[in-house]
């Protein structure tokens, strides 16, 4: 083969190589642009997946957002209302305090004119004033009294409300703190621990009140009934005209500890009816025991049974508000140190005045 024939075989097997080469580079490129063209539609698709859910996600924002200030006015509202309630409650015993002031300045001023005066006659007239005078008084304490519960009846029912409202704003369950489980778990298993835990809350109870022990009330006082067995009422208050007042301290911690502990709202509906139940068999027992009736106890015809837990005591009082009828009508009323307080200030202040009567006029309790 010439020269020339070998020069231009050789450029075409250059030439033929050569574009060979670029063929596989561009068929490289190919596939990389492909590659990449997927790749950008994949993220493309991700990205419009993204915006939507965005999208659904501000939505929900915006309807949780509605819903909580909602809820916040609604709050908002119902402090204003319990606000307003307390500051018409705290008027009321300021009327029913300045028209017992009143009452008191005129009934000193009777005494000391019955004091005056002389003869079994006049004697007798004056015990017949004085019994007009003092009747209309004791109606009025009763309507206050009654006034009181029913204003602390409505606190409770409008507080349970609002409990509810916090309890859906913030997904959460009745809880206790740690020190309460605590107590809890340390009371529930040992029921004289359990009774003397009560009976201290009570006293606590009664000394905020100003009463003193051994003076205004006594604690574990002996009684006997007609057939000599014994009895032993938690504590006794002296009450003027030689009259006392009996109150009992009764604890149900275990079904109200497991409803506030339930996992769900049905566990939590048989404890606290589990609960009711332990209350109502405390009332049975503390009226079948008939304290009132026992001999020198000289006590109004009912006693009042005080549960130390308060928030055991509103849990009845609002899911079960008919154990408080059932109660009264055993001559049994359930009290809380809210509801105790009131009536005990009324005798402390009663007893503040005898107290300045002449020692040996007061009135003694049997065995003291």
């Amino acid at each position: 083969m010439s020269a020339d024939a070998l020069f231009w075989a050789g450029l075409a097997t250059a030439v033929s190589v050569g574009l060979a080469l670029c063929l596989i580079v561009l068929q490289k490129r190919r596939a990389d642009l492909t590659a990449a063209q997927q790749m950008l539609t994949a993220q493309a698709t991700e990205t419009a997946v993204a915006h939507e859910r965005n999208a659904q996600l501000q939505a929900e924002l915006s309807l949780l957002q509605q819903t909580l200030a909602t809820l916040q006015a609604d709050l908002s509202a119902q402090t204003a209302t319990l606000t307003e309630r307390e500051a018409n409650h705290q008027n009321q015993i300021k009327w029913a305090e300045s028209s017992r002031t009143a009452l008191k300045a005129e009934l000193e001023s009777i005494g000391q004119k019955l004091l005056s005066a002389s003869g079994k006659t006049l004697e007798t007239t004056n015990q017949k004033s004085l019994d007009s005078l003092l009747k209309p008084l004791g109606e009025k304490i009763d309507q206050f009294q009654t006034r009181v519960n029913q204003v602390h009846t409505d606190m409770i029912r409008n507080s349970a409300s609002l409990s509810e409202q916090v309890k859906h704003l913030e997904s959460v369950g009745l809880s206790m703190s740690g020190e309460a489980n605590n107590l809890t778990r340390a009371l529930k298993g040992d029921k004289k621990l359990v009774g003397n835990w009560g009976e201290a809350q009570l006293e606590k109870t009664l000394e905020l009140a100003g009463l003193r022990r051994g003076e205004h009330f006594d604690a574990q006082v002996a009684f006997r009934d007609e057939r000599g067995d014994k009895y032993l009422p938690d504590f006794i208050i002296r009450l003027p005209e030689g009259k006392n007042l009996i109150v009992d301290s009764k604890v149900s911690l275990v079904d109200y500890e497991r409803a506030v502990a339930a996992a769900t709202d049905a566990e939590r509906a048989l404890s606290l009816e589990a609960h009711a139940k332990a209350v109502k068999q405390h009332i049975d027992s503390l009226s079948a025991k008939d304290y009132a009736n026992l001999p020198g106890v000289e006590s109004p015809d009912f006693v009042l049974m005080f549960m130390p837990v308060e928030p055991a005591y509103i849990e009845v009082m609002r899911s079960q508000r008919e154990l408080f009828n059932y109660g009264y009508q055993k001559n049994v009323v359930l009290v809380s140190h809210t509801t105790l307080m009131p009536i005990l200030r009324t005798v402390a202040n009663s007893v503040d005045d005898r107290t300045r009567q002449p020692r040996g006029t007061r009135n003694q309790l049997p065995g003291r």
